[in-house]
């Protein structure tokens, strides 16, 4: 399980990494795409623009003739190459040219209902015969009779058999309306030799594209662009005309469009790939790294513990014989003075193994304490007294101020070691300052105790560091001095499960050295 979680570790960075790649190059293609299309939209909008002003530009100057005059008439049909035939329409709805031809499924009444139509509402009609027309002008040809006096004109579109048949009305000055059929095979056939040449070629380096006009049934009606369009391909753009020929739609075909969208896609993918590959990479190095610090760690333990109890049974029987030749040697200073450096060293040695030994049930989450009736100022005297011989050879004056008198329930044996640590730390790392300060307050069932120095002090960026296993400050101050690095992290440890805690308290009017705060919750 631990190992199917690590793997699953080790895979997430990738794997999220892939992921955030391919959705870069989603977002980029998705850019692109904008881009492209807003480009091309801008080209094709365009082009319908020139196109309905070619139209208009053919058409211009048609003006209804002061009299129906039939040369006249024919006149100004042939002036013109893109009019087919002119009819007009007399007020009362009868033909008044041509006299004897009406235009087939265009009988006046419907004609003066679509005239009505675009006058009122500006709503399509139907128109008689086959297919619908819509008489909807460009807002640039309407004219509002109320603002300039020109005619009203406008437009009516119908298909028939497939094909586009177009009328540009007029209003005569005497209440005629003037209808100039537009000739289709002369609209086509104009609008090709105006549109550009089938054979054009783009600009060097410049994609292929494809540019085509279809009528409303889809058939082409004309193509240019050197790009060869698959059969059923679906354009990347298509635009409808304007009016009149808003039947006729204008399709873009381009083949950058989808390959290098591909390609860019591609190229942004390999490199999210080779990015997660270095990532996987080094986390399998990390991970490995890791496994040998913890094997190293465990290794360290196990060494540890298993010198220690080797050291424990001989090093008990060093203190026990110490402390009877003591008791028995008389009144000899010297020989008791040095005894008492045995005993007293025998003793630190042996605190020294209990921290490692409890270190090592530490890590099996076999550390527990047990509460006994105690007064904690006395736990305090007894260490200092323990350690009265060893601080006094390094030069290091105890204060003690005592306030917790009142027997409580703690781990008498919990909190000597964690005194014992912290005062070994100022003994071995605080002894240039020469001083040690102890205090203990009870407040309710809390008990704080605070062990200063006046040492080097502990570096801000190191006072969470100095609670970790193994880790031991590297400087001048500590060159030369022995530690194993697991004592203040034995010392929390302990603390914590008294449901206190052991932190470095920093004071801002010290010059200097280190002031540890110990609390525990004690009961009553």
């Amino acid at each position: 399980m631990r190992r199917f979680i690590a793997v699953l570790v080790l895979l997430l960075p990738p794997l999220a990494l892939l992921g955030f790649g391919w959705q870069l190059t989603a977002d980029r293609d998705a850019v692109l795409q904008m881009q492209l299309r807003q480009l091309v939209d801008a080209r094709l909008e365009g082009l319908d623009a020139d196109i309905h002003r070619w139209l208009m530009q053919q058409l211009r100057g048609l003006e209804p003739l002061a009299t129906v005059d039939g040369p006249g008439i024919a006149e100004l049909r042939r002036s013109r190459s893109l009019i087919r035939q002119i009819h007009v329409l007399s007020r009362d709805g009868q033909w008044r040219y041509p006299q004897q031809g009406q235009l087939e499924n265009l009988p006046p009444e419907t004609v003066f209902a679509a005239l009505a139509d675009e006058a009122n509402s500006q709503r399509p009609a139907p128109w008689a015969g086959s297919g619908s027309f819509s008489r909807k002008a460009p807002a640039a040809e309407r004219v509002d009779a109320a603002i300039a006096p020109a005619p009203r004109q406008g437009w009516l579109v119908r298909y028939q058999q497939q094909q586009l048949q177009l009328l540009r009305w007029l209003d005569a000055p005497n209440g005629d309306v003037w209808l100039f059929e537009v000739s289709y095979p002369a609209l086509l056939a104009g609008l090709i030799g105006w549109l550009p040449d089938t054979s054009i070629e783009n600009a060097d380096g410049a994609a292929a594209e494809r540019y085509r006009l279809a009528d409303g049934s889809g058939r082409q009606l004309y193509g240019w662009g050197n790009y060869a369009v698959a059969e059923q391909q679906t354009p990347q753009a298509q635009l409808t005309l304007r009016q009149p020929l808003s039947g006729w739609h204008i399709d873009y075909y381009s083949e950058a469009a989808a390959a290098n969208t591909l390609l860019d896609r591609l190229r942004w993918l390999l490199i999210a790939a080779a990015l997660a590959l270095l990532t996987l990479l080094l986390g399998v190095w990390l991970w490995r790294k890791q496994q040998a610090e913890l094997r190293l760690a465990e290794q360290r333990v196990s060494f540890v513990n298993q010198v220690s109890h080797e050291l424990k049974t001989p090093l008990t029987n060093i203190r026990l014989y110490a402390e009877l030749l003591q008791q028995k040697i008389g009144d000899q200073p010297i020989a008791k003075r040095q005894l008492g450096v045995v005993v007293s060293e025998s003793q630190r040695l042996s605190r020294l193994i209990n921290n490692v030994l409890s270190f090592g049930r530490g890590q099996r989450k076999q550390l527990q304490i047990q509460r006994r009736p105690a007064v904690v100022d006395e736990v305090v005297e007894e260490v200092l007294a323990n350690w009265e011989i060893a601080l006094a050879d390094s030069g290091i004056q105890v204060s003690f101020t005592g306030n917790a008198e009142r027997e409580v329930w703690v781990d008498a044996d919990a909190l000597e070691q964690i005194l014992n640590n912290l005062i070994s730390n100022a003994e071995k790392y605080a002894a240039s300052g020469g001083k040690l300060a102890i205090s203990s307050v009870l407040s309710g069932n809390i008990a704080t105790l605070l062990i200063s120095d006046a040492g080097p002090g502990i570096p801000m960026a190191e006072r969470q560091r100095v609670f970790e296993s193994f880790y031991r400050r590297s400087d001048n101050t500590t060159e030369g001095v022995s530690g194993t690095g697991i004592g203040l992290g034995l010392a929390r440890e302990l603390a914590r499960l008294h449901g206190g805690d052991l932190t470095i308290k920093y004071d801002a009017a010290a010059e200097q050295g280190s002031c540890f705060e110990l609390s525990l919750e004690v009961g009553e």
